[in-house]
Order: structure tokens, then C-alpha cells, then sequence
């Protein structure tokens, strides 16, 4: 954590040195850059200080992300004659764009087919199930045969 924030501050001194600079050469051209009184708007005085506050943000952040150890969340193995298979038909053809679908008749085809599918994925165990997705036009194309991973 000290790490980050030693890092986080490092960036944001040079950034604000760097702002520093750019001020100071702003202020030679401001007459010809914001006419003949030489003011910027008013909204822009705080842009240099968001900049410097969301550049040593961005910092602290990733360098986090880069220290910390990843976290795997596994609930145990599975065995491989465990596992059940889901086969995922879809129509990928211009009549799912349709809007004539769900309760009120004003969804499309496609985003209904995606809600009903949200649902069964929060209803099953999604980690014991081999996916295969077929996608269906004029004809059956497999798209993805037997994966394991859920993000499919």
C-alpha cells in the first residue's frame, strides 16, 4: 500500500510540474488564445487541478491492481462425467430485430432472447455445464462446442 501511494505522489508531482509548465506558456499566448483580455473561461481554472488529482488517482489504482494477488474463486472441481451439457440455439437472423416481443410487445426478438437467457444463467449452477452455442440463420453453424468457460 505505501508503495502505491509513494508512486501515486511521485505522479502527481510530475504531473503537476508539467501543468506548471503549461500554464507558464499558456500566459505568453493568452491574449492571442483567449482574446484580447487574456482570462480563460471561468469553468476551466479547475482543470489542471482535476487533472493532477485524477492522474495520481489512476495511478494509486493500477499500481493496486498490479500489486495485489489475483483471487480465484472456484467451488471446487468438478469431475468430467459430472459436468451436463446446455446446447444454446440462436437465431441470428434480421427477424430478431423485431420489436414485438416480452409482456408489452415492444422488445426486440433479440433483447427478450437475452433477458430469458440472463434469467436461466442466475437460476442454474452455470459451473457444471458444458455450453455449446449453435447460431441458426439459413443453416446451423456451431459457434462454440463444449467450452467451460461461463463468459461465452
Amino acid at each position: 500500500m505505501t508503495t502505491a501511494l509513494y508512486i501515486s505522489l511521485g505522479v502527481v508531482f510530475v504531473v503537476a510540474l508539467a501543468e506548471w509548465l503549461h500554464a507558464r506558456r499558456c500566459r505568453r499566448m493568452a491574449s492571442l488564445a483567449f482574446g484580447p483580455t487574456g482570462r480563460p473561461r471561468a469553468w476551466t481554472i479547475n482543470a489542471p487541478l482535476l487533472r493532477i488529482a485524477a492522474s495520481g488517482a489512476l495511478c494509486w489504482g493500477l499500481v493496486i491492481l498490479l500489486l495485489l494477488d489475483p483471487k480465484v474463486h472456484n467451488q471446487g472441481e468438478i469431475e468430467s462425467d459430472d459436468y451436463k451439457h446446455l446446447v444454446l440455439i440462436l437465431d441470428v437472423s434480421p427477424s430478431m430485430y423485431l420489436e414485438d416481443a416480452g409482456p408489452e410487445l415492444n422488445h426486440s426478438r433479440r433483447q427478450r432472447a437475452s433477458q430469458i437467457l440472463e434469467s436461466l444463467f442466475n437460476r442454474i449452477p452455470i459451473r457444471q455445464y458444458r455450453l455449446s452455442v449453435i447460431a441458426v440463420y439459413s443453416e446451423a453453424k456451431p459457434v462454440v462446442v463444449d467450452s467451460l468457460d461461463v463468459e461465452v
